[in-house]
């Protein structure tokens, strides 16, 4: 049987990720393996530092290219946040492990 909306006890709306930075569009997320994969885009043209947050602690996020291979490019992992800098108009692949 279903509730009606004013004794449901769940919220209206949840996001499962939330991106923010200045110009920082998600344009894929995928899983791969055992990672699930953020492709993030600066779209403004200029450097901005992006965030990604996540329902579940991050214990691992890689700068990968389009094929999969990491990266020496640096990251920083806090909780379910994962930052990293993006130039202009960069395309990052991140590698999320949860």
């Amino acid at each position: 049987e279903q509730l009606p909306p004013e004794r449901r006890d769940l919220p209206p709306q949840k996001s499962f990720l939330q991106i923010s930075g200045a110009g920082v569009q998600l344009s894929a997320f995928f899983h791969d393996g055992n990672s699930l994969v953020a492709r993030l885009y600066e779209s403004l043209g200029t450097e901005t530092q992006a965030r990604i947050e996540l329902p579940a602690p991050v214990l691992k996020a890689t700068v990968t290219d389009f094929n999969g291979r990491a990266l020496p490019k640096t990251t920083t992992v806090s909780g379910s946040s994962v930052g990293v800098r993006l130039a202009p108009w960069e395309i990052v692949n991140l590698a999320l492990t949860l």
